[in-house]
């Protein structure tokens, strides 16, 4: 039970950053600036990954090819959310930090 909330509550925090960053962005402009875009695809990719980390933990949701814990879905999770959101997080910090 407790892994389930922790992973509600990593979800909720990347969540909340994504529509900081984006807000952010927005209200100051920072979206010309360089490797902005990476920073904010790749909290999207962290938020997105950490929603279908939470659905694994649902066993009716085994009967949909993407939702529950399926090889498609952790191909998602593992590999398009917490690698390349992480490796887009680090492109954009590198770009845009002097």
């Amino acid at each position: 039970m407790s892994d389930i909330v922790l992973e509600i509550f990593r979800a909720g925090v990347m969540g909340l950053i994504c529509a900081y960053v984006w807000w952010v962005g927005r209200k100051a402009q920072l979206r010309h600036q360089r490797g902005w875009m990476f920073i904010l695809t790749g909290f999207a990719l962290l938020f997105v990954a950490g929603v279908i980390d939470v659905t694994d933990n649902y066993p009716a949701l085994n009967d949909y090819i993407v939702i529950g814990d399926t090889v498609y879905e952790a191909f998602l999770e593992k590999v398009a959310g917490y690698l390349l959101g992480s490796v887009l997080l680090f492109l954009g910090f590198w770009r845009w930090l002097p």
